[in-house]
């Protein structure tokens, strides 16, 4: 159970990192993203997947580039990572009951 939490971890952690090269750098294509985040080309392209799914990147013919919600989004979530954080801690503090 908790592998898959890590592994969602993992994904996520990615796939913000991929959102931040984007924003720093659009339009961005999917082998400029895969070379500068070092990551496999299929890794980025669910990344790149995920983020268009949600509404925080467009595909351009130049690449992909932000959306309007890019930027709340980002403000957002240092606030929406520190709940999960509690959460996790608020039930690793109920096992030691």
């Amino acid at each position: 159970m908790l592998e898959s939490l890590q592994d969602e971890v993992e994904i996520t952690t990615r796939t913000v990192e991929i959102l931040l090269l984007i924003r720093n750098e659009e339009p961005v294509g999917l082998r400029h993203a895969s070379t500068v985040a070092d990551l496999p080309e299929h890794r980025v392209r669910t990344s790149f997947q995920m983020l268009e799914k949600e509404g925080l990147i467009q595909p351009t013919d130049d690449g992909a580039v932000t959306t309007d919600r890019t930027g709340p989004f980002l403000d957002t979530f240092d606030d929406e990572i520190e709940a999960v954080r509690a959460s996790v801690e608020r039930l690793g503090a109920g096992m030691a009951d």
